[in-house]
């Protein structure tokens, strides 16, 4: 099981997958060899590309800020879990727009993981326990698709050489991957680190004062 030591990191796709993927890729041009050589060449340029960006550094999956914004808000909530916290202030703290973060914490309101409490001392506090609030599953909650590449919406697509190419099932198996690595991943794995994180958004906190 793969378990990343850096929270800042916990999005970054292992570099295991990223070689298993290109290894995917190498499959299927070979399996295209007896094929038409545009189709061959349109995959070779796709193999160029990803080996391009491995040797830069840069192979990652990346989700929206919808799904960082939920994971960072969900964070605060837990490491403050002695109390109910503002909009506003989760909205200093981490630097980001107000109304973004009503809708992200609407959208876990929806779900079951956070409360929103009114009255004078009102605010956000979590309605699940850490250990409850699984990171792949919000993931597949909070990312508006999962379609990688056309092909992946059968309805829309309107690739020529879907039928043929094979990349598909390649991306599915990364993309499985990734989510797979991430649904180890509980709110409460976290934890251990929030003395230096309350210490660094009470930093961020009287910056933004």
């Amino acid at each position: 099981m793969y378990r990343n030591e850096h929270v800042e990191k916990v999005l970054d796709t292992p570099m295991a997958v990223a070689q298993q993927a290109e290894r995917f890729v190498e499959a299927v041009i070979r399996r295209l060899a007896d094929l038409d050589g545009h189709i061959v060449n349109y995959v070779s340029k796709i193999h160029s590309y990803t080996m391009m960006a491995n040797r830069r550094g840069r192979t990652r999956v990346k989700v929206t800020k919808f799904s960082d914004y939920s994971l960072r808000l969900l964070l605060y909530l837990a490491v403050h879990g002695d109390r109910t916290v503002s909009v506003a202030e989760v909205s200093r703290a981490y630097g980001v727009s107000p109304h973004i973060l009503v809708k992200v914490a609407q959208l876990l309101a929806d779900e079951g993981l956070v409360a929103s409490v009114r009255g004078r001392h009102g605010g956000l506090r979590l309605s699940k326990a850490p250990s409850a609030i699984n990171v792949g599953r919000l993931i597949r909650r909070t990312e508006p698709s999962w379609d990688l590449v056309e092909c992946f919406d059968g309805e829309r697509s309107t690739c020529p050489i879907e039928s043929v190419c094979g990349l598909k099932g390649a991306l599915q198996r990364a993309q499985r991957a990734f989510l797979g690595v991430l649904d180890n991943y509980t709110l409460a794995d976290f934890l251990p680190r929030a003395p230096s994180l309350i210490r660094l958004l009470h930093t961020s906190l009287e910056a933004a004062r």
